[in-house]
C-alpha cells in the first residue's frame, strides 16, 4: 500500500520523490517542451534537479523537527506531486531558487517558537527572504510573514520589528556591491511587468486543471485545519500565515510554486489523520495518478 510506503521518513522517500520528479522533467522536456538541446541546456536541467533536490531535503527538515506531521513522508510526495502538475516549474530557474530560499526561510521562521536567538533568527529569515526577492521581486511579500510570526509569538521587544528593516540595508549594500564587482546591470521590473493582471496561460486546459485540483486541496486542507482542534500547533498556524502571503505572491507572479511548500505541509496534516484506510488510499492513488492525466492533457493541447 502507497500509505504504508510513505508513513515513515526513510531516506529512500527522499529519494524516490526527487527520482520521480527528474522523471517528470525529463518526459516534459523531450514530449512537450520545445528543447533545443546542447550543453547549456544539459546544465540547466542538472541545476533544476539541484535546487528540487535542496527543497525537498529542507522541507524534510521542516516537517521533522517541528513535529508537523507524525513521522511520516506525505509532504515530500505531495510537494513533487505539485511539482509535476505544474512543469512551468521545470523551466525557470530563477523561481526555483527564489523558492528554496523561502523555504529555508520557513524552516528558520519556525525556530521562533523556542525564544533563543530571537534577533538573529528574524535577521535571517528576513535577509533571506529578501535574497528571494533578488530572483523573484514579488518573493518580497513575504517579509509580512516575519512581523505577523511577531505577533504570532507574541514578542513584546519592539526592537525586534526594527531588525527586518536592517537586513533591507545589509541586502542592498551588498546586492550594490555585487554588481559594482561584476559589473551587472540592474533591470528594474516596469510598472507595467509589475502589475501586468492577464491570465491568459491560466486559461491553458492543463494548467486550468491543475490550478482547479490545487484549489481543491487548498480549500479541503484549510477548512479541516480550522474546524479540527486536532490540526492546531503554533507549527501549523506558522504555516497557515505563510500560506496565506503565499495566495497574494500568486495573484501577482501568477507562479504556483511558492505555495508548494506550505500546502504540502498542511494537506499531509490532513492526510495523516484519515482513520479509514480505503480513504488514505484512493486520496494517494489519486494525486499519483492525476499527473498522467495532466501530461496527458500537454499531449492533446500540443497536438
Amino acid at each position: 500500500m502507497i500509505s504504508n510506503r510513505f508513513e515513515n521518513r526513510k531516506p529512500a522517500n527522499l529519494l524516490a520523490v526527487i527520482l520521480a520528479v527528474i522523471f517528470g522533467q525529463l518526459l516534459y522536456e523531450f514530449f512537450i517542451f520545445d528543447t533545443i538541446w546542447n550543453v547549456w541546456h544539459v546544465f540547466r536541467i542538472i541545476g533544476v534537479a539541484s535546487l528540487l533536490y535542496v527543497t525537498l531535503y529542507f522541507l524534510n527538515k521542516i516537517d521533522r523537527w517541528n513535529e508537523l506531521t507524525q513521522g511520516n513522508s506525505y509532504s515530500l510526495l505531495f510537494f513533487g506531486v505539485f511539482v509535476i502538475l505544474f512543469p512551468t516549474a521545470y523551466t525557470n530557474l530563477l523561481i526555483l531558487a527564489s523558492n528554496l530560499l523561502i523555504t529555508i526561510a520557513i524552516w528558520r521562521m519556525l525556530s521562533l517558537k523556542n525564544e533563543r536567538n530571537i534577533p538573529q533568527k528574524i535577521f535571517d529569515v528576513s535577509f533571506l527572504i529578501l535574497c528571494a526577492g533578488l530572483f523573484n521581486v514579488y518573493a518580497l511579500f513575504f517579509l509580512l510573514n516575519v512581523w505577523i510570526s511577531l505577533l504570532l509569538y507574541r514578542s513584546k521587544k519592539k526592537k525586534y520589528w526594527l531588525i527586518p528593516f536592517f537586513a533591507i540595508f545589509c541586502v542592498g549594500i551588498l546586492s550594490s556591491a555585487m554588481f559594482l564587482v561584476l559589473d551587472l546591470t540592474f533591470i528594474v521590473p516596469s510598472t507595467e511587468d509589475l502589475w501586468d493582471f492577464s491570465y491568459q496561460k491560466v486559461l491553458h486546459p492543463p494548467m486550468l486543471f491543475s490550478l482547479i485540483l490545487m484549489g481543491f486541496i487548498l480549500i479541503t486542507s484549510l477548512l479541516v485545519y480550522f474546524f479540527k482542534n486536532k490540526y492546531h500547533s503554533g507549527s501549523s498556524q506558522v504555516i497557515v500565515q505563510i500560506l496565506s502571503v503565499g495566495l497574494i505572491v500568486i495573484f501577482f507572479s501568477k507562479e504556483p510554486v511558492f505555495i508548494f511548500t506550505p500546502l504540502s505541509i498542511l494537506f499531509a496534516l490532513y492526510v495523516e489523520k484519515i482513520t479509514k484506510k480505503w480513504l488514505k488510499e484512493t486520496v494517494l492513488w489519486s494525486l499519483l495518478t492525476i499527473p498522467l492525466v495532466v501530461l496527458l492533457l500537454h499531449f492533446i493541447s500540443e497536438s
